[in-house]
């Protein structure tokens, strides 16, 4: 009687275990810890030998071990029940996880990949604030679960998985274009440049409360670039999104572009035009520079500004000497109101380049000590 209960509690434990082997493989498979995972096993097939129930039988007949672990330590793995255990308390403790030790012997392996970051990053001049991207830490937490992995080629980042991720944002924009009403009340823009082969284009964006969205661009490299050229593509855009959606068309205060403005407000009278603000400013300052007293006072701070600039001693004796650190703007071609700026850090510094100018440091021009970098 005894040896049949016994059997039958040997093959109900056999079949508890292989439940709880599948639910702790279960458990295991979402850690991304493979030493973990070979540790569970591990422990499963230790504790596979065959266990009796203590409840009506011969204790004599139980081998199981009464080793007991920290509660602390025990508690680690929510997964695994303890109500359905064949054990008692003191044995089932030991169904824990032992944390790995692989971060600790690791260190020294982490300290040289963080010197590596901070040497591929100096190198190719990419600020420190990358690797606080999104969009690189996703693709290191991947990389970290594959290894033996090698970057891509730069072939292929060119051909095919360029392809793929313009395919990839381009239907992720055209589905939050929908999804989250992106074009309901919103702005269309457009804004002309000059890509890298000197060919010109024009982007389209639509602006809202959600931010700004790229829907289109032109080129215009055989085309004339008038005025129906460019509201034949703004059309084109405001058609696809719905016209009732458009409240305003707006861009640069160019002539060409109030024109085409005109086109579009005469198709939809709702769709106001409304020139670019920080555009209409650049060009009022840009008047005012036209006139003669104004523009004698420019051309004289481009010419001091030109020469400190363009020359290194008079450079670094300002920077080093007088301005703590602070230097001089030369115009950007670019930039919106680029001569009141120029003028603005002039009038800053006016009180270092007078200092400058009556400093002692000129008559010692040929022996003004240089800095010396040395590479460690």
């Amino acid at each position: 009687m005894i040896i049949s209960l016994h059997q039958a509690n040997l093959a109900n434990q056999r079949e508890f275990m292989q439940d709880t082997e599948r639910q702790s493989a279960n458990a295991v498979s979402n850690n991304e810890d493979v030493f973990l995972k070979r540790e569970f096993s591990r422990t499963i097939h230790e504790r596979s030998l065959p266990h009796a129930r203590t409840d009506g039988i011969d204790p004599s007949l139980s081998q199981r071990s009464t080793h007991t672990a920290p509660s602390s330590v025990a508690n680690t793995s929510p997964n695994l029940s303890r109500q359905a255990s064949p054990f008692s308390d003191a044995a089932s403790s030991r169904w824990y996880f032992q944390q790995p030790l692989r971060p600790m012997f690791n260190a020294k392996k982490c300290e040289i990949v963080d010197e590596k970051w901070s040497m591929a990053l100096s190198v190719m001049g990419l600020p420190f604030k990358t690797l606080a991207h999104p969009s690189l830490k996703e693709a290191i937490n991947f990389l970290a679960k594959l290894p033996g992995y090698k970057l891509p080629s730069t072939t292929a980042l060119r051909t095919n998985l360029l392809d793929k991720t313009y395919a990839k944002v381009k239907k992720t924009a055209e589905e939050n274009i929908w999804d989250h009403n992106f074009c309901v009340r919103a702005i269309l823009s457009c804004d002309g440049w000059t890509n890298r082969n000197g060919r010109p284009q024009m982007n389209i964006m639509f602006i809202n409360r959600y931010g700004e969205m790229l829907h289109a661009h032109a080129d215009g490299s055989n085309m004339t670039k008038d005025a129906k050229w460019m509201s034949g593509h703004i059309l084109k855009a405001i058609k696809k999104v719905d016209p009732k959606n458009v409240l305003q068309f707006t861009a640069d205060n160019a002539s060409i572009n109030i024109l085409a403005g005109k086109f579009v407000r005469a198709e939809y009278p709702h769709i106001v035009f409304g020139g670019c603000v920080a555009h209409g400013i650049d060009l009022l300052f840009e008047d005012m520079g036209k006139l003669a007293w104004i523009s004698a006072i420019f051309d004289k701070c481009y010419d001091i500004v030109s020469f400190i600039k363009n020359s290194h001693q008079p450079h670094t004796m300002l920077m080093d000497f007088f301005s703590d650190g602070a230097t001089l703007l030369k115009p950007g071609v670019t930039r919106f109101a680029t001569n009141i700026i120029m003028l603005d850090r002039m009038y800053h510094l006016q009180h270092c380049l007078k200092k400058m100018v009556v400093s002692e440091q000129w008559t010692t021009w040929e022996t003004y000590p240089r800095p010396i970098l040395r590479l460690r």
